[in-house]
């Protein structure tokens, strides 16, 4: 799970998130995830990588290509 990754929650797996940092307040087990939908939550919320399911990974930026 990286920064960029398109993801949805287990079990429910209604909606759709973005991976927006990889480590909450010291914690490497929770990331933050920010809702595109927008309608559930409009801001970053923390969730446990255990309840996590990456649907398409982010491919890292390269200037110029």
């Amino acid at each position: 799970m990286k920064i960029g990754d398109l993801v949805t929650v287990k079990p429910a797996n209604e909606g759709y998130y973005i991976i927006t940092d990889t480590k909450v307040r010291g914690n490497s087990n929770l990331v933050m995830l920010a809702s595109l939908t927008g309608n559930l939550l409009p801001y970053p919320m923390p969730m446990e990588k255990k309840w996590i399911e990456v649907i398409n990974g982010a491919k890292p930026f390269t200037a110029g290509r």
